[in-house]
């Protein structure tokens, strides 16, 4: 993609974000990009996610009537997610990965002045490995469910599963938020056996070819099973502790709600 285009493209998402502003008459506290642009094997034709947080008035807060907390819009070249400052927030009592993972994101289209740096807080405060796990080994078993388990599988389904995967593995070891590159997860936690056949979808899907149909890879999935499995039984047993949410936690999160509505 050349210089122009790629204008063209953030002319594109900063008309998308003011265009959602206007129609829902809100306030935008961040807008990043997310999916496989932020994780690290996008190619020149992926979308471009755009995962934004909003505020309303303290009014509308304050009314009786219900307004909806979640947006999104999954068609063109251009789709975006929004969540409600207040849905965000309960969702970071749950150790949303997502939320998490959006704090680290490379392309910031919108922040509100200091808001990383609060949600970075919320994140070390609420982050739970015990959730981690069980968010992102539910997202690898559903892809895997849906996607991989035909003679012919399409071959960027594979880093849907696999980079979950491998985001667990980093969490039973640290106790910690996995990296967000999907580099950096292979080069620590992949194993030699399947090493040569990740590096090539990650090729493959790089390369353009993420619709290709391929014959499922047998020593891949039968990875993935056991990992799948594994973490099952890490859930099951709950080796990592679901923990509490402590008052003061909870007085953090309503001053950050009520510090950004307007």
């Amino acid at each position: 993609m050349n210089n122009s285009e790629k204008d063209n493209i953030k002319t594109q998402i900063q008309t998308t974000l003011s265009s959602f502003i206007l129609d829902k008459n809100v306030q935008l506290l961040l807008a990043v990009e997310s999916g496989s642009r932020l994780w690290g094997f996008h190619s020149a034709n992926s979308d471009y996610d755009i995962r934004m947080i909003f505020v309303r008035s303290m009014d509308t807060y304050l009314s009786l009537s219900e307004k909806k907390d979640n947006y999104e819009n999954v068609t063109g070249l251009i789709d975006y997610q929004a969540w409600d400052l207040k849905k965000a927030l309960n969702l970071a009592k749950k150790s949303n990965t997502a939320l998490f993972e959006w704090i680290s994101a490379k392309d910031i289209y919108c922040e509100k002045s200091g808001f990383i740096e609060d949600l970075i807080q919320i994140r070390n405060k609420f982050f739970n490995p015990y959730l981690a796990i069980t968010a992102y080994s539910g997202m690898a078993q559903g892809n895997y469910r849906e996607y991989l388990r035909q003679d012919l599988v399409r071959a960027k389904k594979y880093l849907y599963v696999i980079r979950p995967l491998l985001a667990c593995e980093h969490i039973r070891q640290n106790n910690d938020m996995p990296p967000i590159l999907i580099d950096d997860l292979v080069n620590q936690y992949c194993p030699k056996e399947i090493l040569e056949y990740v590096l090539n979808i990650l090729e493959m899907k790089r390369s353009g070819l993420e619709l290709y149909n391929m014959p499922r890879i047998g020593p891949l999935n039968l990875w993935i099973e056991k990992e799948l499995d594994k973490f099952y039984q890490h859930r099951n047993y709950k080796l990592m502790k679901e923990g509490n949410v402590s008052t003061e936690d909870h007085k953090f999160l309503d001053y950050i709600f009520r510090k950004y509505m307007y």
